[in-house]
């Protein structure tokens, strides 16, 4: 973040929530001002989007994923950097006003932003004014981008401020013992905000395509006869093996698989074996593809025996994935499907139409933790 242009205007004087206040003012009346009377430009908020950016290197495409939103979800967004390496003060502030205009409506919609930088001791001036900022008679969602931190004061206090709370388990520097972190703060009684990933929504499409092999109530009965699945990811995109973990998690949970014995680690690569209800192995292998370029799952392979096989597989082109169910006495049933890779802003735009928790997703992360140890 070097071009400080593009952030707003700088806030002079003492950072106070009044002075942030007055400047966001100044900058409406600017707009109102500079508009088409006919169509004057309408301040709209939706919600309030509370951004905490751990590595200030990624602080641009961040600011890139907010400003995709402000279209479909005008907001009040505050952008916190709390190790900053930019600006030239304990707590330095841009605001801005940005305006769009919808198909739907004719007059032009602004969204607001604020960003903090801050460095020394400042960031833990972060969370109260941050409290005073937003908006609160409007869901606050809180992202947090980056890695879980061991000393997770900042995320705890922030987290008090949100009805729901983003993250992205691709970007877990340790994964097993930030999981673990991440799974027993979602349990504490006392934690009001729900809690969602980005990873897991990286992983719709796929968990979809797997169930609808036993939409059918001849091949649900196969459920129970599994005995192998096989997870394959790109190497070369970093989202794969939080997204195969989850998988994992989710498939155990749902079809009350268990394991027996050490934690399997859920390391980049990993085999292992877990038990069915019936006492039953199932041969789980995680591993990386030898195909390189579509990012995240590449393909996933369901087995139980000789009777039957499902395959899940990502085509070449990236945009469809190929479905096969080859079950014992029947022909072999085959569909290409559209199958789209979502960018981050589109995943965050997803999660920001979501309230309440996800109880599947919160099932699959226990597990997770438990798998990893």
């Amino acid at each position: 973040m070097e071009q400080f242009a593009s952030y707003g205007t700088p806030l002079a004087g003492p950072v106070s929530s009044d002075s942030i206040e007055s400047a966001l003012a100044t900058a409406w009346h600017a707009a109102t001002a500079s508009a088409d009377p006919t169509h004057p430009p309408v301040r709209a908020s939706v919600l309030s989007l509370i951004v905490c950016v751990v590595h200030p290197t990624t602080a641009d495409d961040v600011l890139d994923a907010v400003g995709h939103l402000s279209r479909q979800h005008p907001s009040r967004a505050l952008i916190l950097v709390p190790d900053a390496t930019f600006g030239k003060r304990d707590l330095d502030v841009w605001t801005s006003t940005g305006c769009t205009t919808k198909e739907s409506f004719d007059q032009p919609v602004c969204a607001e932003q604020i960003i903090i930088a801050a460095r020394g001791h400042a960031p833990r001036l972060l969370p109260p004014l941050a409290d005073q900022i937003i908006l609160h008679d409007l869901p606050s969602f809180l992202w947090w981008t980056g890695d879980l931190p061991a000393d997770d004061a900042l995320l705890r206090r922030l987290t008090g401020l949100a009805d729901r709370v983003i993250i992205d388990s691709s970007t877990f520097q340790a994964f097993g013992t930030a999981t673990s972190r991440l799974n027993r703060l979602v349990r504490q009684r006392s934690q009001p905000a729900a809690f969602s990933d980005l990873s897991w929504g990286r992983l719709t499409s796929w968990r979809e395509l797997l169930s609808q092999f036993f939409d059918a109530p001849a091949m649900r009965a196969r459920l129970v006869d599994l005995d192998r699945l096989a997870i394959e990811y790109d190497p070369s995109d970093d989202t794969g093996p939080a997204q195969a973990a989850l998988l994992l998690g989710w498939l155990t949970e749902c079809l009350k698989w268990r394991f027996e014995g050490e934690p399997l680690g859920l390391g980049a690569g990993f085999e292992g074996r877990l038990a069915r209800g019936d006492g039953g192995a199932i041969e789980v292998s995680v591993r990386p593809s030898a195909e390189r370029g579509l990012g995240g799952l590449r393909r996933v392979r369901l087995g139980a025996g000789d009777a039957a096989s499902f395959l899940v597989e990502r085509d070449a082109n990236d945009d469809h994935a190929l479905t096969q169910a080859e079950v014992s006495g029947a022909p072999p049933l085959r569909r290409s499907v559209r199958f789209e890779s979502s960018d981050v802003s589109t995943l965050l735009a997803d999660e920001l139409m979501l309230f309440g928790h996800d109880h599947q997703y919160e099932g699959a992360l226990a597990i997770v933790a438990e798998l990893a140890g």
